[in-house]
């Protein structure tokens, strides 16, 4: 297979955390063991701003002691830019909005475009500006550049409350006319990461910049020409079918999320011909392993006509808790009580963290509901940083209590507090880089390495014995349930760019890359990820990292899988109009990666054929005993 004359497909980064934890009650730099001057009741968390402002707060603490400085100059030098970075940035929310229209809207509306992008006079204002000591990439190992390992990191409030004039409009709708409305107004306030790295003695001596908001920003929309339209919500028997105020809000956050909140960082090189592999700065730190403890102060809903038989609704809570823009995981049901109570051991979600301070968690409680029409009802959400739990756990099993709130239905308004309360427990889990001694330690203790022992033994021996036969199936299952799911390492595949791709027309080669484990046919293929579409490109740049974590389980069925489940594939896919459906995408070929050329020896790798060059530089962290 030769569908590239020079590909230069990925790097392969497996990364494993140490054993060490830092709970609520452990003895980390971010937890103040001097549980004397706090008092008996949990801390009042007001709101999401409330949280993202506390955790600025926190930052500037926990930082006058490392080195960090204070500047505030670059609010003046953002407004004296402003009209070259409002055009700048109008073409980027055109080239990166648009699509997600085509995308996400449904039916007519997903023609929609914009007839007008103005952002306003109104510049961005940067606020609580910190600047941090330099840092040491842990992965100097990755970079192809090995002169400048250091990058230097700062973060910064950014508050903009925009005068915008953006216009949209759909094509004609059933041929007759089409439908069309405007913004008027962007409210927007979060804490922007910025990194410069790679680091150089050249003049500006940065020579590439990353930035990402710490947090999903607070995103507020002012529509004109919707009273009519955009706070409209288009309903059949009661049901929303299309809520376009809601989409498009929901668009907005959407897009955020994929480019421009943590894991995910936009780049922006400053000197010619900089490798992305020396661009590259992980995204995670470690893990932080979040425990469900219990619930109180849930009310019964009184039933509203019980002469017709209704009866008194007594919550059956469930939790729903997020870090940051990953996927929300969903606890276990509670049925009938006011006071839920969860196992903690088994009742517990590993979150990848990229900030170990100011990351914020979401936490939601809710009533399920088993009526076919009857939606689950939200009881109330909190928001809390990881360094807040980590400052106010207590008890010996480091639990904190989180006063719930009922979040606010309309902008403007602060959501109010309840009296309901969730407890919870937090670990922090460091990635390092010292040994792989306890991979090992996963294997050997596991019932599975007990079974097949066994069944090694029982192969000389004639005896059966059905009921250790039972038992280890028995030991297996707990395993899988609460073990076999804790997060024991994170898998990160660089794909920087290809070159020489064989189109006769440039303009022909819209292309990218999907990232599988397993082969072509195998029957436990899993698409990790791919990269953006980059068109009209011979030598395209897709730039992207693609990270999945590696569980317990994972590790347990390398050992036992078929060797061929564990190939990792590079499938090169081709899109002849860039307009059409991603599916419409024909597979051109497929580079497989085995896990000795990413594991070897030397934790890095180069496999070279003569139409094909794959670089493949590992990284092994793993638990610190």
């Amino acid at each position: 297979m030769s569908f590239v004359t020079g590909a230069l497909a990925g790097i392969g980064l497996l990364k494993f955390y140490e054993s060490r934890s830092s709970s609520g009650n452990g003895g980390d730099d971010d937890k103040d063991n001097d549980n004397d001057k706090d008092d008996d009741h949990p801390p009042v968390l007001e709101s999401r701003t409330t949280t993202l402002r506390n955790t600025t707060g926190y930052n500037e603490s926990a930082d006058t002691t490392s080195g960090a400085t204070n500047v505030n100059f670059l609010s003046d030098i953002i407004s004296r830019l402003w009209p070259y970075i409002n055009k700048a940035g109008t073409q980027m929310v055109r080239d990166t909005v648009e699509p997600s229209f085509k995308e996400m809207l449904p039916g007519p509306f997903s023609s929609l475009k914009f007839k007008k992008l103005d952002l306003g006079n109104v510049p961005l204002v940067l606020d609580n500006i910190l600047v941090r000591e330099l840092h040491k990439n842990i992965n100097d190992d990755l970079a192809i550049n090995k002169f400048g390992n250091e990058y230097l990191q700062f973060e910064w409030d950014v508050i903009w409350n925009s005068k915008c004039d953006i216009q949209l409009e759909t094509d004609k709708i059933a041929g007759i006319a089409p439908i069309s409305f405007g913004v008027k107004g962007v409210t927007l306030s979060g804490r922007l990461q910025v990194i410069a790295k790679p680091l150089s003695c050249v003049l500006p001596c940065i020579d590439a910049i990353q930035f990402a908001f710490v947090n999903p920003p607070k995103v507020e929309l002012d529509f004109t020409g919707l009273a009519n339209l955009a706070d409209m919500k288009f309903k059949i028997g009661g049901i929303n079918l299309v809520d376009v105020k809601g989409i498009v809000r929901d668009i907005v956050d959407d897009i955020l999320a994929k480019s421009l909140v943590l894991p995910n960082r936009t780049h922006a090189p400053l000197a010619a011909n900089v490798d992305y592999r020396d661009i590259f700065c992980p995204a995670y730190e470690g893990l932080a392993r979040v425990h469900l403890h219990s619930g109180r102060g849930f009310e019964i809903q009184k039933a509203k006509m019980k002469f017709l038989g209704g009866k008194d609704d007594i919550p059956d809570v469930y939790c729903k808790i997020r870090l940051g823009v990953e996927e929300f995981w969903k606890s276990s049901c509670v049925q009938n009580n006011c006071t839920p109570e969860w196992d903690a051991d088994e009742e517990f979600n590993d979150f990848l963290y990229c900030c170990g301070r100011d990351q914020i968690l979401e936490i939601q409680a809710w009533d399920s509901d088993s009526g076919k029409l009857d939606k689950d009802d939200r009881l109330g959400i909190a928001y809390v940083s990881i360094g807040q739990v980590m400052l106010h756990s207590k008890g010996p099993n480091g639990t904190m209590e989180i006063q719930l709130m009922k979040q606010a239905t309309s902008s403007g308004k602060n959501d109010t507090p309840t009296e309901q309360y969730i407890t919870i427990s937090l670990e922090k889990l460091h990635f390092t880089t010292k040994d792989l001694s306890s991979m090992n330690n996963i294997v050997q203790k596991s019932p599975h390495t007990k079974k097949k022992k066994k069944k090694d033994d029982d192969d000389d021996d004639d005896d059966d014995d059905d009921d250790d036969d039972d038992g280890t199936k028995s030991e297996i299952k707990k395993w899988e349930k609460v073990d076999g799911k804790r997060v024991v390492g994170l898998s990160t595949i660089i794909i920087s760019h290809a070159t020489d791709l064989p189109f006769v027309n440039e303009k022909d080669a819209n292309t990218f890359i999907k990232v599988w484990y397993g082969t072509s046919g195998s029957a436990t293929r899993m698409e990790l990820g791919r990269t953006p579409l980059v068109v009209a490109s011979l030598n395209p740049q897709y730039q992207i990292p693609i990270s999945c974590p590696i569980r317990a389980s994972d590790v347990i069925l390398a050992n036992y899988s078929n060797p061929e489940s564990l190939i990792t594939c590079f499938e090169l896919f081709h899109l002849l109009d860039p307009e059409d459906d991603i599916k419409k995408a024909k597979s051109l070929g497929e580079i497989r990666i085995t896990p000795e050329e990413i594991m070897d020896d030397n934790g890095s790798s180069i496999r070279e054929e003569r139409t094909l060059l794959v670089r493949i530089r590992t990284m092994i962290n793993t638990i610190q005993n």
